[in-house]
């Protein structure tokens, strides 16, 4: 009974691992192969490596390749291993096993290249054994950031993965030259360039391409020389170069001529040294670069790119569109950011109080037909008389630099002539004023000392007390100006001005048993301080 429990035991285990074996036998023969995640080139460290991570978390490439990641996570796993090695807690057989990796058999690499306040990311699908470009894409993003948090990443491994696996062998092969730049252009747009125009011919399902620029040969010699340091084991590592040779060439010369760029293209037969095609088109940028390169592809290979790149040119109009609404919307935010900013450093609440003293006033009262008399005798309709002391603070908000509203208390006090202002007769007044102010103010000297300011509005005349029984008008008219001194580049000052206050409607006054109608004007000189406190220092 125990023999036959054991040896249940053991064929139940074989039947699993069998079991197991076929599953991943059917999985890796759904996959396309092993493929490295090269870090790309351009860009800041975290981007180049980044990018790369990103691609290599998307299903689409977890699902159709076994991923080797060539960034900051293979030293992690290599200091493991070593650590496994050399500290004894692994035997020499399993530490054999870990180095005798099955090295990749594809490269997923790329550049970055900065394309004013965005950035243009290239990548590509390369076969090292051939040096075989199989497949390639680009987008226009605007930071790292925004590319982790999109679906970018996952739609470029797809379009790829879809490129791939519809590729041809049987096409006639193209070589793509390095570019050669002249004239003084940019040799960084011309490369990339050059790489958006092998993956329009790529597309375009008239050639294989074989790229032989220098960001594509430096992708597959990286990969090729990890596999040869010892990582993958000898007799498993991919060998470069065994491949047909390309039948033609696509020569590509970048020249500055004036203030234009020209991008020259020929494909030439490699066997007789004879141009098959050629055009150029011009450009004043990168990006103004990238359409002239569909169009190109069109007159190289007379087919028209336009309708097969349908969906993959929506895609990039879109991923374009997108990034330019997100700059324009950045853009408009950082304006109005900066100008809340403004605001609240030139906003604030104002504090002030005066006081002032009467220089000159006019005042009339009439008493039915009987006009006042004047000084010289004559009739008139106004009179000088004496003005006494005012004051009062007011409460304001800053709205603007230049501009500003308050309101406050003030107290008014002056005296109105009786009959002729010969007899000596007067109206003691004081009236409580409630003043509504417009106020204009320009700072000026090292870092605005000195300002000066105007002001005007309506005085309510919420009461008066007079000697008499007195009914004052509803609001008086203000007007004044201001000077000011800030102390020790605080926000206390110290003002100087003037201040006209008149009213806008009669005051009666019953006097004698008869109601007189009085209008009343002064002008007082003033003496102040204030504070401004800015809603944001």
């Amino acid at each position: 009974m125990k023999f036959f429990t054991k040896r249940s035991a053991l064929r139940a285990f074989a039947i699993a691992g069998l079991l197991l074996l076929s599953a991943a036998g059917v999985s890796a023969q759904n996959k396309l192969g092993k493929i490295a995640i090269i870090p790309f080139t351009g860009g800041t460290v975290d981007e180049r490596e980044g990018i790369a991570e990103l691609f290599s978390f998307t299903s689409e490439i977890k699902n159709n390749f076994d991923v080797i990641p060539r960034t900051t996570i293979t030293n992690a796993v290599a200091k493991e291993a070593a650590f496994q090695h050399l500290s004894g807690l692994t035997d020499s057989d399993t530490m054999a096993e870990l180095g005798r990796q099955v090295g990749a058999k594809y490269v997923l690499a790329g550049s970055i290249t900065q394309l004013g306040e965005r950035k243009l990311l290239i990548v590509m699908i390369l076969q090292i054994e051939k040096i075989q470009q199989l497949a390639g894409d680009y987008t226009v993003y605007t930071d790292l950031g925004a590319l982790s948090n999109d679906t970018t990443i996952a739609s470029m491994a797809g379009a790829m993965v879809d490129m791939l696996k519809g590729g041809d062998d049987s096409l006639e092969r193209l070589a793509v030259l390095s570019v050669e730049s002249s004239g003084g252009v940019s040799e960084a747009e011309g490369d990339a360039l050059a790489q958006i125009l092998a993956i329009y011919l790529l597309q375009s399902g008239r050639y294989t391409v074989y790229p032989r620029m220098e960001k594509s040969l430096g992708s597959v010699q990286t990969e090729y020389g990890i596999q040869g340091s010892g990582v993958t084991a000898d007799d498993q590592r991919v060998r470069v170069g065994q491949a047909d040779n390309p039948q033609v060439a696509l020569s590509v010369i970048a020249r500055k001529i004036g203030d234009t760029n020209r991008f020259n293209a020929q494909i030439i037969d490699l066997k007789n040294g004879t141009a098959i095609e050629g055009d150029t088109v011009t450009y004043a940028s990168l990006s103004d670069g990238i359409i002239p390169m569909r169009e190109l592809t069109t007159k190289l290979t007379g087919v028209d790119v336009t309708k097969q790149y349908k969906l993959l040119e929506k895609r990039r109009d879109d991923s374009i569109k997108t990034v330019a609404d997100t700059e324009k919307k950045t853009a408009v935010i950082g304006a109005m950011n900066d100008a809340v900013d403004k605001f609240l450093r030139n906003a604030g609440i104002d504090l002030s109080g005066w006081f002032g003293f009467g220089v000159a006033g006019t005042g009339r009262m009439e008493t039915g037909s009987h006009t006042v008399i004047k000084d010289d005798g004559s009739k008139g309709t106004s009179t000088d008389y004496d003005v006494g002391f005012s004051g009062g603070g007011t409460v304001g908000v800053r709205l603007a630099k230049y501009f500003g509203v308050s309101s406050g208390f003030w107290v008014l006090t002056d005296k109105v002539p009786l009959g002729d202002t010969t007899s000596g007769e007067y109206v003691s007044v004081t009236t409580m004023q409630i003043p509504v102010l417009a106020r204009f103010n320009v700072g000026f000297g090292n870092d605005e000392a000195y300002n000066v300011a105007a002001f005007g509005g309506l005085g309510l005349n919420v009461s008066s007390k007079a000697d008499l029984d007195l009914t004052p008008a509803p609001a008086s008219f203000i007007a004044g100006f201001e000077l000011g001194v800030k102390i020790l580049r605080s926000g206390f000052r110290l003002t100087a001005g003037g201040v006209w206050n008149g009213d806008i409607a009669e005051s009666t006054v019953n006097y004698g048993g008869t109601d007189h109608s009085v209008t009343r004007g002064s002008f007082a000189l003033t003496l102040g301080a204030g504070y401004f406190i800015p809603f944001k220092k």
